[in-house]
């Protein structure tokens, strides 16, 4: 081989290798911008994560505080019911023991003496069962609620 057929084959080889790195740096912009955009699209969605999450806080946040309020609701509408079977039981005991006392020729004077006692306490007992028909309601609207 002389110095001339050396000198094309180096040459050749030159080329050949160019041609290699070429390709080869090709191939590394490519998988560069494959790298570039996943990692965008990472960050894109760790930010989609942490809004999920806040989102998941927020609403146990406020699941909590739904049972909370359920709760007590509940603690007092079981507090009015007992203080409405409370007053129906005095009302209905005072009712019978003026009967008793005043007999039934007064009858018509009980209901003339003690109209102002029995409309106080039907006026108690009308709002008290308001109240309870309101707590129930929530009761109820709250359980829809919460499932």
């Amino acid at each position: 081989m002389n110095e001339k057929e050396l000198l094309e084959l180096i040459v050749k080889k030159i080329d050949n290798i160019e041609n290699k790195v070429d390709k080869l740096e090709s191939k590394v912009d490519n998988l560069e911008s494959k790298v570039d955009r996943l990692e965008q699209d990472n960050k894109i969605i760790k930010q989609e994560l942490k809004k999920l999450e806040n989102r998941l806080d927020n609403l146990e946040n406020r699941l909590d505080n739904l049972e909370n309020r359920f709760d007590n609701l509940e603690n007092r509408f079981e507090e009015l019911e007992t203080e409405v079977k409370q007053n129906t039981y005095m009302l209905e005991t005072t009712v019978k023991q003026c009967i008793q006392l005043l007999g039934e020729g007064y009858q018509a004077n009980f209901e003339k003496i003690d109209r102002l006692n029995l409309d106080s306490m039907n006026s108690k007992i009308t709002q008290l069962e308001l109240l309870y028909k309101f707590h129930t309601g929530e009761i109820d609207r709250l359980k829809a609620k919460i499932g």
